[in-house]
């Protein structure tokens, strides 16, 4: 078995593979951890799970928290007893390259897992903390992209630098635009906001590009926004994971 980690800004989201199937799926918060807590928690997801830790035989994680890596290394060697494998933009075996140097791991997968799955031209837009859209070429290459506030990210921003604004909502399916109620505002205004402003963003880079192609949708909030998206096609919900997966395979 595989044990997969993506390291985000908010959540660590964890998946133990069997092959090419994922069994189980876990999210883990990002902030205040410790060697200890982490081992524990991990040790505790797998025993819930009925997964022996003596069956994990591979570990490999992809972070944007480099203050969490030893973290985690540490953790995975006393819960399984070896490193794990760190992808990173200078990871051997990447089918493209030329990758620029301080381009994140979780979008070095996900460009990696992108081109594998559809092929390019494509663009990936992933959801989270923040809101990236990479592009690859008919090529291929990449070509670059754009980063913009994640859907969490703009709760968090109104409500920390306003009076009345509340900070601490979680985004939920707007139930239309028009709303009466502060939350609801802000839920209708954020949430179509950003699902227009992705949308915006798409038809700026097709324009760049020449011509329309495939764009996939992964992260965190990759479901809620898609679903107000016209210009989304394809929501993938575990690429990153699988790029993880993958690029540690071709790096064996």
């Amino acid at each position: 078995m595989t044990l997969v980690f993506d390291i985000g800004n908010t959540s660590v989201v964890a998946a133990i593979y069997d092959e090419d199937t994922i069994l189980q799926v876990w999210r883990f918060p990002s902030k205040k951890q410790t060697v200890a807590t982490f081992s524990k928690a991990i040790s505790l997801a797998l025993h819930k799970a009925k997964i022996d830790t003596s069956n994990v035989k591979d570990v490999a994680y992809a972070s944007v928290v480099p203050l969490a890596n030893q973290i985690l290394e540490e953790s995975v060697q006393n819960v399984f007893g070896f490193k794990p494998f760190s992808v990173t933009v200078r990871s051997a075996n990447l089918p493209f390259k030329e990758l620029p140097s301080a381009l994140g791991a979780d979008r070095v997968a996900d460009i990696v897992m992108a081109y594998k799955r559809y092929g390019a031209p494509c663009i990936i837009v992933d959801t989270g903390t923040a809101i990236t859209l990479d592009v690859i070429s008919q090529e291929p290459a990449y070509l670059g992209g754009a980063i913009t506030l994640g859907v969490k990210s703009m709760f968090e921003l109104l409500g920390a630098n306003t009076a009345l604004l509340p900070s601490n909502l979680i985004a939920s399916t707007p139930s239309k635009a028009i709303c009466l109620t502060t939350e609801t505002q802000m839920q209708s205004g954020i949430v179509y906001g950003t699902a227009a402003m992705v949308d915006g963003l798409i038809k700026r880079t097709w324009k760049e590009l020449g011509k329309e192609c495939r764009v996939i949708a992964t992260g965190g909030d990759a479901k809620l926004i898609s679903q107000f998206s016209n210009r989304i096609n394809v929501l993938d919900e575990f690429l990153t994971l699988d790029g993880i997966k993958y690029i540690y395979e071709l790096n064996k």
